[in-house]
Formats: structure tokens, C-alpha cells, sequence
């Protein structure tokens, strides 16, 4: 599944993040029978914009954001980077990407995607920032666009170690991923014509709700800056890699359950349930919950107005 991973990376990998691939492998092989007489998307995004890592970035990128809808004032317009992952995460779940979250134990692991013609999905750590888990999505997006699955940590970046066609699905992810979020042509290239302060990049990482990584990373694509210059940047922005503990952590059972879950996953297994078709058993069993809990998670979900 996994070819773009050295062996070494793939021997690494901690039992909970193990166990969370063959959970997200369960809910992708449960998703025929939970989508039985539903409406869903005919096509999920990687059917219809299937792209080779050497193509132009930028223009897979504004393939892309044609089909998701949503312009660039839409997204200045967002109040946060939380509301801008909320955002996103429904906007790709709306073209037939189940999006999943979780924290992870293996702390390094930023994400993973399962491909799949029908049901692609893709796994967030939900313990990193906002701004990171915004550019994973995107990141495992351009994997399921470039037809693999694929994992990635915390330190993406380093991928002088791959092996040549590895390497050069795990750029174009990268680049994807920046060109997405900050296009070229919406890009403020006069604020950095001279100077690239800290200041300056977080300025348009606000204003476009993304991480200064992703600012530092399109202005290395257009060589404003060097790599060394990047590399340096980003050890000494490493911080920005995880939540902040006091922002938004914790919370009751069913809000993280809420979080974790993709909403048309859940949509899927509720609508089976209440037509007759799954078992209260059934529900609890894909729902990984103790039965008498499924109620509460359901009124917990319609107050949320889910």
C-alpha cells in the first residue's frame, strides 16, 4: 500500500498506529454496505481529477479548487484556522473523501490515506495544529490524486532518502498541497520583494488561514528563498507542529467522537440504522462504541445541528 515509504520508516511505525491503519482499512471495506441506497458521489475526487506527480502543481491545484468551489475570498474570509479546517474537511468529504481524525500515539505521524475508487479516505492526527492538519489533508489528498496511498510524518520534508520515484510523488504532494492553499496567482508576491520577515510571513499565513511553512514553502517554489534558508525555518518554527494543549483540548467523549468521525461516515451508518437495515449491535460494532452510548452520541450530533 504504502510504496512511496522506505522499509525503514514502514519498520517503524508504532502498534497504535498499526491498529489505526487496519481500523481505517474496516470502515473502508464497511462503506458498500453503509452506503446501500444512498445518494453518494458518484465519482470521489480522484476519479475525476487523476494527475501524475510531473505535472504543473499549480494547475492540478486550480482543478481542484474548480471542483471544491470555494474561492480564494471565501477562504480570507474564514475567522480562524479552525474554521478554515472545518471548512475544507466538508468541502472534500462533499466531493466523496471520508475524512477521519484521531490522536496518535506515534506522535510524529501527521496522517495517512487509503486509495480506493469508490471510497478513499484520509486519516488526520488530530493532536497536531490546525495549520498542520489543513496542509495534511491536502498532502494525502495529492497522494489519492497521484493514485497511491500514503503516510506521512512529522518531518515530510526530509525526503532526500527516498528512492527516485518516491521522491518525486512526496515533492509534488508537497507542492500540491502549497498551491492549493496559497495559489499563485492570489499569492502577495510584492510584500516579499524585499524582504522575507518573520512578520511578513506570518501576515499572509493569517490572512489566508494556513501555516507560515506553507508561505516559506511557495516562496522557495519561486526561489525567493533558499533551501537552506526553508530547512532552517523550519526546525525553528518545529513548535508549530502540534496543538496547543490550552486550545481546544480535551472535551466530553461524544465531542471527540463528533471530531473524530467522518460526518458522511456517520450520516451513512445512522440512515442504515434507522432504516432497519443495521441492528442498535451493528451500529455500536462500526461505530467502535458500547451500544447503550449510541443514542447519546446521536442526540449529542443533532444538538450540534449535524
Amino acid at each position: 500500500e504504502f510504496r512511496t515509504l522506505p522499509d525503514t520508516d514502514l519498520g517503524n511505525l508504532g502498534p497504535d498506529t498499526l491498529y489505526a491503519l487496519r481500523q481505517a482499512r474496516s470502515w473502508q471495506l464497511a462503506l458498500p454496505e453503509l452506503t446501500a441506497g444512498l445518494d453518494t458521489v458518484a465519482k470521489p475526487i480522484p476519479s475525476l481529477i487523476m494527475a501524475q506527480p510531473r505535472e504543473n502543481p499549480n494547475t492540478v491545484a486550480r482543478r481542484l479548487r474548480q471542483l471544491l468551489g470555494v474561492p480564494i475570498a471565501e477562504q480570507r474570509s474564514w475567522p480562524s484556522t479552525e474554521a478554515a479546517l472545518k471548512a475544507w474537511r466538508a468541502a472534500v468529504e462533499a466531493k466523496g473523501v471520508y475524512v477521519f481524525k484521531r490522536s496518535f500515539s506515534q506522535t510524529d505521524i501527521s496522517g495517512f490515506c487509503l486509495a480506493d475508487a469508490r471510497f478513499p479516505l484520509i486519516v488526520i492526527n488530530n493532536s497536531t495544529s490546525h495549520t498542520r492538519q489543513i496542509f495534511t489533508l491536502f498532502h494525502e489528498l495529492a497522494h489519492l490524486i497521484y493514485g497511491v496511498s500514503g503516510l506521512t510524518t512529522r518531518h515530510a520534508q526530509d525526503i532526500s532518502s527516498l528512492a527516485p520515484e518516491a521522491k518525486a510523488i512526496e515533492t509534488a504532494c508537497n507542492r500540491f498541497a502549497s498551491a492549493f492553499l496559497l495559489p499563485q496567482e492570489a499569492f502577495p508576491w510584492d510584500l516579499f520583494a524585499t524582504t522575507t520577515s518573520d512578520d511578513t510571513i506570518s501576515q499572509v499565513a493569517e490572512s489566508f488561514c494556513v501555516s507560515r511553512e506553507v508561505v516559506l514553502r511557495r516562496l522557495l517554489d519561486r526561489q525567493i528563498i533558499t533551501s537552506d534558508y526553508y530547512a532552517a525555518k523550519v526546525h525553528e518554527w518545529d513548535q508549530d507542529y502540534f496543538r496547543d494543549a490550552g486550545a481546544g483540548g480535551g472535551g466530553s467523549y461524544y465531542a471527540n467522537q463528533g471530531t473524530y468521525w467522518s460526518d458522511a461516515f456517520l450520516n451513512a451508518a445512522l440512515y442504515q440504522y434507522h432504516s432497519g437495515s443495521l441492528s442498535i449491535g451493528d451500529l455500536a460494532d462500526h461505530l467502535d462504541m458500547k451500544a447503550r452510548n449510541v443514542s447519546r452520541f446521536e442526540d449529542f450530533l443533532l444538538k450540534r445541528g449535524k
